[in-house]
């Protein structure tokens, strides 16, 4: 900014240093402004004013541009977290109090399916773009009933390790920003069983 005003002050400096110069070779506009007696702006007075302020509004405009751009693109990212983390978290707290896991390929899509602790129900967790959108959608289905939770989940992967130790991966995705969630987890009924 600080710039900006020492530009300004030179090209001000500059443009009176131009007038004056115009001002001697406008010789016959001086004489007629002498004549009526009426101090105005010449022409080249004029367009010098105009070039600066041009210059000026040209620098703030690419200033909001650039802020403008910025905010989107840190928007986008963090939209991108939110739904990466909380698909994630989801799926960690539903494995933390399952009674039985598995990770499945039914047709072309990968199902996490759970069983809670304690029910005779499972639970399915996958990611489908229902409305033909191009947005997939991450969805719970309990009881047959199909509940979408976060929006903008690109894939997602849950492996199996030792002794029920699950590690989740989500890639989320907000305009052009990707970001992607791990986190790992153990299910509580298979610390009680080893017990």
């Amino acid at each position: 900014m600080f710039a900006l005003l020492l530009f300004a002050i030179l090209m001000l400096h500059l443009g009176k240093e131009v007038l004056k110069i115009g001002r001697r070779k406008l010789i016959l506009n001086s004489r007629l402004r002498k004549a009526s007696g009426n101090e105005g702006f010449t022409l080249l007075e004029v367009i010098v004013a105009l070039l600066i302020i041009g210059v000026f509004f040209g620098v703030i405009l690419g200033l909001f541009t650039e802020q403008w751009r910025s905010h989107r693109v840190m928007k986008d990212k963090m939209e991108a977290h939110y739904a990466a983390m909380i698909a994630g978290r989801m799926v960690s707290d539903a494995i933390r109090g399952a009674e039985h896991v598995q990770w499945v390929l039914k047709g072309n899509k990968w199902i996490l399916e759970i069983t809670p602790s304690g029910e005779n129900f499972t639970d399915e967790y996958y990611i489908e773009d229902k409305h033909r959108s191009g947005v997939k959608d991450f969805y719970r289905e309990h009881l047959r009933t199909p509940n979408p939770y976060v929006t903008g989940i690109e894939n997602w992967e849950c492996i199996e390790g030792e002794a029920g130790l699950w590690t989740i991966s989500v890639v989320a995705k907000a305009g052009e920003q990707e970001v992607s969630y791990v986190t790992k987890i153990k299910a509580r009924s298979i610390d009680n069983q080893d017990l």
